[in-house]
């Protein structure tokens, strides 16, 4: 589990995460990346161009 404290919320480090994760992914032609988030963080992800899909079983 990956979470930034609250009291270093919305200062961009969630982006700056998941921008570092993205070019890693691309670097290891990776072309799938799923997330199990909070139902808290979907808007992040959205945000960030993700797409909700079905849960893995």
């Amino acid at each position: 589990m990956v979470a930034i404290l609250p009291s270093h919320q919305r200062q961009g480090l969630g982006r700056i995460m998941m921008a570092a994760l993205d070019a890693m992914a691309l670097e290891h032609n990776v072309s799938r990346l799923d997330v199990h988030a909070d139902p808290g963080a979907v808007g992040f992800y959205q945000k960030l161009g993700w797409s909700i899909t079905a849960p893995a079983l």
